[in-house]
């Protein structure tokens, strides 16, 4: 059976939906193929059962999965042959009238207390697969490495996501790599996106970092930006994609969170720690900034102590 899938959130959510489309793979033998944004091509590189479907055109499967209830997603859609085309979404004010002409079935479930790569993995209900695992994904070759890459392991920053909101500020970003490079904590290297905010808030705590900082904010591609994460010692960001991409390579990671359902978008272990202004309730959640620097000082510290090499 062919699987089709269709999907054009952002990086982090293209990572927590590989154990679902792990699932398609392994029930059916065959590569899922995934019709997103060519942007994240890289990323289903290092997903052995995916197979880039590219955006626009028509295409043809025996089951078609939506997890993306935007318009552009149903339109999409349209253009496929299927016999069975499903949409999930979390909430019935979601739905439309183009969904409702568009998908045989419009699968309604609310997140719950699931994170979110569990919820697609338990809602994608097909074959007997039972052997639920968070999001995995492939090292990077080394052909991705920047041509003047850092130097290898470390400590790697990524302070900002697709959400200005998520950000912590610049001057607490500072005190806590002043304080982590006073531990032996090293190479401290930074990375950010290319939008002028996100550039800006990297300068302010380039500006006011320790000596010694490797600033690469801004200046990589995506295939360089994942081989950086994976090679990371330590991970520390918001909650974005640099979080989710850390823990599916098996990277050491603390998340801060502050205006997101934290229960969603982050799966607790031993070495990927979050830690949040106070705990969501109700429509509204503290900032970020709520967030005290000697807390994320001394989690970022013991998690170092472990992940770093003997």
């Amino acid at each position: 059976m062919s699987h089709l899938v269709v999907f054009n959130k952002q990086l982090g959510d293209a990572v927590l939906l590989e154990p679902a489309l792990a699932r398609m793979s392994r029930e059916s033998g065959r590569k899922v193929r995934l019709i997103t944004r060519r942007r994240v091509l890289p990323l289903l590189e290092l997903m052995p059962g995916v197979e880039y479907a590219g955006e626009l055109g028509f295409r043809r499967a025996d089951q078609l999965w939506c997890y993306d209830a935007s318009s552009r997603a149903a339109l999409q859609t349209l253009a496929c042959c299927s016999s069975r085309k499903q949409l999930l979404v979390a909430d019935r004010d979601l739905l439309t009238s183009l969904h409702r002409f568009t998908f045989h079935n419009c699968v309604v479930s609310p997140h719950g207390d699931r994170y979110m790569a569990r919820y697609y993995w338990e809602e994608t209900a097909i074959g007997t697969v039972t052997d639920y695992r968070p999001p995995r994904l492939e090292p990077p070759p080394e052909s991705w490495a920047m041509t003047q890459p850092p130097p290898p392991g470390g400590l790697l920053l990524s302070p900002t996501a697709a959400w200005r909101s998520k950000g912590y500020p610049a001057a607490r970003w500072a005190e806590v790599l002043h304080a982590l490079a006073a531990q032996g904590v090293g190479p401290l290297i930074l990375v950010g996106g290319g939008e002028p905010w996100q550039q800006e808030h990297c300068a302010e705590i380039r500006a006011q970092a320790p000596a010694g900082l490797v600033d690469v904010a801004g200046r990589t591609t995506l295939r360089e930006y994942l081989h950086l994460i994976s090679r990371a010692h330590l991970v520390l960001s918001v909650d974005g994609s640099a979080s989710h991409l850390a823990q599916a390579f098996g990277r050491a990671t603390l998340t801060l969170f502050g205006p997101t359902v934290a229960r969603w978008w982050h799966c607790p272990t031993p070495q990927n720690v979050r830690l949040d202004g106070a705990d969501f309730a109700g429509r509204e959640a503290p900032p970020t900034e709520a967030i005290p620097a000697a807390s994320v000082i001394q989690t970022a510290i013991k998690l170092w102590a472990k992940a770093k090499p003997s």
